[in-house]
């Protein structure tokens, strides 16, 4: 693939747009390279495309996948990035995994939806307050679908209300400036040129990821399937010294499967996975992160929950059967939970990775979440006739 679009923005300071902000962005080593370093072992990420705002605050972030070293890149073509936004007063950053589509760049949280007409994420942010949006779950999506952004109990949740999704990580950038100066370097406006990310003996193990609601009724039991090589997006976390917050997502992917079947509840299930600390050798005040290091085990458990209830069903009786192998998976807004502040998870649907209602034994209804239709919704439930 030739250099395409990766991503556009808009910078703002307090909802006035800045021109000429630098836009830098550096990725990250590829899961399989991050799971290698030992202790006090330097991250060897890279500066992989850089850009400045117009007039108007825009920017396009434009990268070649086929000049990128074979480290920053999974199997699937996957590139873990933090886009960096800095004007003279203050530096933002956001964490996201792009993927490059026959089509061109996307995000992971969104290419489930159809990979053939992938497009670049927009992000906006304001520096004066730290507000932020993203595409990847955007305002037109949720009024089509509010299932997609989703609280633990399966209820939707405005981006306002989830961690993470309406502001991101804002740092004063004279605090950078006093840090580098005292070790005899300037550091100009351009964000992170200086400083590299050390990883640490430091994990949280066996963190609950939400993943899906699965309900069922007697006449039509659901099953929950998660195969090899789903993808994860997993929220990441950061502090400048002012407190944790969610700062974006990267991705994992599996490398096992598991399924549990019979299901006739309204059950909340989730997976368990592992944190791993970076240090920043800027020292403090510049950054430390919480980032996702793996997939530890599949379809751990689940939590009962209050059942789902919506006005776009079908009935149909029995001997019928569906799975729900497309689209996207609910993004839960606060779907991992760190000791430190809670983070988004999601996961999407696949041929491996799926809701499936095995032949109805009777009379039973099918309801669906997004007015766009069933294959397009996040959530698919069964419901008694």
């Amino acid at each position: 693939m030739l250099a395409d679009t990766a991503l556009t923005g808009t910078v703002w300071s307090k909802g006035v747009s800045v021109d000429g902000a630098d836009v830098v962005v550096i990725a990250w080593p590829n899961q399989s390279v991050l799971a290698s370093l030992g202790d006090d072992q330097k991250v060897e990420s890279q500066v992989v495309a850089t850009a400045q705002t117009d007039a108007s605050g825009g920017f396009t972030v434009q990268l070649d996948s086929s000049s990128l070293p074979k480290d920053l890149v999974s199997e699937t073509g996957q590139v873990d990035v933090d886009v960096i936004v800095a004007d003279k007063e203050h530096e933002a950053e956001r964490s996201l995994s792009l993927l490059a589509t026959p089509s061109g760049w996307t995000s992971t949280e969104v290419v489930a939806t159809d990979v053939d007409s992938a497009s670049p994420i927009d992000l906006q942010f304001d520096l004066g307050t730290g507000a932020f949006q993203s595409s990847a779950v955007s305002e037109v999506d949720l009024r089509a679908d509010p299932d997609l952004l989703s609280d633990e109990e399966g209820l939707a949740l405005g981006p306002g209300k989830a961690s993470g999704f309406s502001t991101t990580s804002v740092v004063d950038r004279r605090k950078i400036d006093t840090l580098l100066s005292d070790r005899g370097r300037e550091s100009g406006i351009t964000p992170m040129e200086e400083c590299y990310s050390i990883a640490t003996s430091k994990y949280q193990s066996q963190r609950p990821e939400s993943f899906v609601i699965a309900q069922g009724v007697a006449n039509a039991k659901v099953k929950v399937t998660q195969g090899r090589g789903t993808s994860h997006s997993l929220g990441v976390a950061v502090t400048f010294g002012n407190g944790w917050k969610g700062s974006g997502s990267t991705s994992r992917s599996t490398n096992s499967r598991a399924a549990q079947g019979g299901i006739a509840t309204a059950r909340r299930y989730y997976n368990r996975v592992k944190y791993r600390y970076y240090t920043n050798s800027c020292g403090p005040g510049y950054g430390y992160y919480w980032r996702p290091y793996s997939v530890q085990e599949l379809v751990a458990g689940y939590v009962l929950v209050s059942r789902l209830h919506y006005s776009r069903c079908n009935t149909y009786d029995s001997g019928y059967s569906y799975t729900k192998d497309t689209g996207r998976n609910t993004t839960y807004g606060t779907g991992v939970d760190l000791a430190q502040v809670n983070v988004s998870a999601q996961s999407g649907y696949n041929s491996d990775t799926s809701l499936s209602f095995g032949d109805f034994t009777g009379r039973a209804k099918l309801c669906w979440s997004s007015s766009a239709g069933r294959e397009q919704s996040a959530r698919v439930v069964a419901a008694v006739a």
